[in-house]
């Protein structure tokens, strides 16, 4: 598939080339560079719709402004997240938006990637009769709204996201637009709005799984907010059975874990699953750290492990009596330990 879709692109860029030379044969002859010039221009013209002109504007669309946009986008997100700063404490957010602080770290490169993404659609847009045919514009378009909601300028991101919902005629940039506008509304406390589309997004588009576990997310984060922990539960567990990424699955694991803690009755089953599912996956020390340290607190001295769970229990007990060596663990344990189960002589450092 690749290679033929290869070769008709050769195919049609040897045939603009051959169609340019003959041009420019011809008009050496009649010695007048400027018609030249603007036969050139008229090749490659954003309002014909042939085949040499969309591949030619496509190509220039993603390996110019596109390709550039997206890097100063991943910038920008890498040092938001680099920057955010977890609370344990508290219930984590299931991403690392961070602060206002951290959006400005970050304002540069979200600034050379709406740039880019402008000038890629200022020179690459081919709408012609209210259709793009260039369909690489949609994606210099979510870049400007993805960059926008990093910046925290959600206004104007739902603006972006919102435009590319009713101008787009691919339903997958819609689904995705409306996605993203319905997480700032999220993030801007814009309920109404919010509530809204996510009615939308459930009973009239389309959504693949990368699309479905993102509503999810949005989903989880509201019911988290309102107090309603099962219903959070349930759509992270829906999210991190369609989640690829590593550090995302770790995080849910994580938060859904805290959430079984916060239960009216409390699953401590499940939670120390949770945990056990995020020290598996080998996160950094401070995420390591804090789970080992959630894992104690599922520690109930009034169950019995039954015989299937007697081996587990003991290699969580001995986990335990080991991390309470640790000098900074046991500090926190200290902080924490009205909150814990643990014989008293297991206190003892």
């Amino acid at each position: 598939m690749d290679s033929s879709k290869n070769k008709i692109i050769l195919y049609a860029f040897s045939c603009l080339m051959e169609k340019m030379k003959n041009r420019i044969n011809y008009l050496k002859k009649i010695n007048k560079p400027l018609i030249g010039v603007l036969f050139l221009f008229l090749s490659c013209s954003t309002q014909k719709d042939a085949l040499p002109n969309r591949l030619y504007h496509q190509i220039n669309t993603k390996y110019n402004g596109l390709f550039y946009a997206e890097q100063y986008l991943s910038e920008g997100v890498d040092k938001i997240e680099t920057f955010h700063k977890d609370n344990y404490k508290e219930i984590l957010t299931i991403n690392q938006y961070g602060d206002i602080k951290n959006a400005q770290n970050a304002q540069a490169s979200l600034d050379q990637a709406i740039e880019k993404s402008k000038i890629a659609i200022q020179q690459h847009s081919m709408e012609i009769k209210g259709d793009e045919k260039n369909k690489l514009i949609n994606k210099n378009y979510m870049i400007i709204g993805k960059s926008q909601f990093y910046k925290q300028d959600y206004a104007g991101a739902i603006n972006t996201f919102n435009y590319l919902v009713r101008k787009s005629r691919d339903a997958n940039a819609q689904s995705e637009a409306l996605l993203w506008a319905t997480r700032c509304h999220q993030e801007a406390n814009n309920i109404e709005s919010l509530r809204k589309n996510l009615i939308l997004l459930e009973e009239e588009y389309f959504l693949n799984k990368e699309q479905d576990a993102f509503l999810d997310e949005i989903q989880a984060e509201m019911s988290i907010k309102e107090g309603y922990y099962a219903e959070a539960i349930h759509h992270l567990e829906k999210a991190l059975k369609k989640s690829k990424i590593k550090n995302k699955q770790i995080r849910i694991h994580y938060i859904i874990g805290q959430l079984n803690l916060q239960l009216s009755e409390p699953n401590l089953t499940e939670s120390l699953y949770h945990f056990n599912q995020v020290i598996k996956k080998n996160p950094d020390y401070e995420f390591v750290f804090n789970a080992k340290l959630m894992r104690a607190k599922t520690y109930d001295p009034k169950l019995t492990p039954s015989n299937k769970d007697r081996a587990n229990f003991n290699d969580f007990k001995k986990s335990l009596q080991k991390m309470l060596k640790d000098g900074l663990f046991f500090s926190q344990i200290k902080l924490d330990k009205k909150e814990l189960n643990l014989p008293k002589k297991w206190l003892i450092h």
